[in-house]
C-alpha cells in the first residue's frame, strides 16, 4: 500500500479551450498539473513512490483538503469532486500506475483544510481473487463490525453501511 500527501492546493480540472490556434486548459488547471507533476518526479528521485509504476488492478482513497476562501457561505468547497479526481489522476499517470485506467475501486473525499490545501493519496494493489464485495451495503444487510476485532479498524459508518476507510498520513491537528 502506498501512502502519500501532495502538498498541494486541489483544482478541479478545467475544460479545454478550442479556438482556431489550437486547444488549450485554464492557468489554474496548467499550474497545477506542472506543479504536481514536479512533486511527484521529486518523490520518485527522492525514493518516496517506487521507480516503477504499478501495473496491477488498484484501490485508490484521495482526500482533498481545499484552502477555505476569506468569504464563503459554502459548507463544502466548490468544483465537483469527479473533476479534483480526473486532473489528480491525469498526473498520476505513468508515475504511481502506468494508467488511470486499473483504477477499479476509488473513494474520494473533499472539504476544507484547517489552513493550506493538500491532497492525501492511499493506493492499494489488489488481486481478481482476493477482492471481495467493493461495499458490504450490497448485501441485504449490512454487516456490523466487531469493536474487539484488529482488522475491522478503520471502519466508519455511512448512511449506506460500514465502509472502509484506511489509515491515512497523520497531519498536523485542526
Amino acid at each position: 500500500m502506498l501512502t502519500i500527501r501532495l502538498e498541494l492546493n486541489p483544482v478541479p480540472a478545467s475544460r479545454p479551450r478550442v479556438t482556431r490556434w489550437g486547444t488549450y486548459y485554464g492557468k489554474n488547471h496548467q499550474a497545477f498539473r506542472s506543479e504536481a507533476l514536479a512533486l511527484l518526479s521529486q518523490m520518485r528521485e527522492d525514493g518516496i513512490l517506487p521507480e516503477v509504476p504499478m501495473s496491477g488492478k488498484l484501490r485508490v482513497w484521495v482526500v482533498f483538503s481545499l484552502k477555505k476562501p476569506k468569504t464563503t457561505k459554502l459548507k463544502t468547497p466548490r468544483g465537483d469532486i469527479d473533476n479534483y479526481m480526473k486532473l489528480l489522476l491525469d498526473c498520476c499517470n505513468g508515475i504511481i500506475w502506468e494508467d488511470d485506467q486499473q483504477i477499479a475501486h476509488i473513494n474520494a473525499f473533499k472539504d476544507f483544510a484547517a489552513d493550506e490545501g493538500s491532497i492525501d493519496l492511499v493506493v492499494e494493489e489488489i488481486d481478481d481473487e482476493t477482492d471481495g464485495p467493493v461495499h458490504p451495503a450490497r448485501r441485504d444487510e449490512p454487516i456490523a463490525p466487531d469493536p474487539e476485532s484488529p482488522e475491522d479498524q478503520g471502519l466508519d459508518n455511512c448512511a449506506r453501511g460500514y465502509v472502509f476507510i484506511p489509515n491515512f498520513p497523520t497531519c498536523s491537528p485542526c
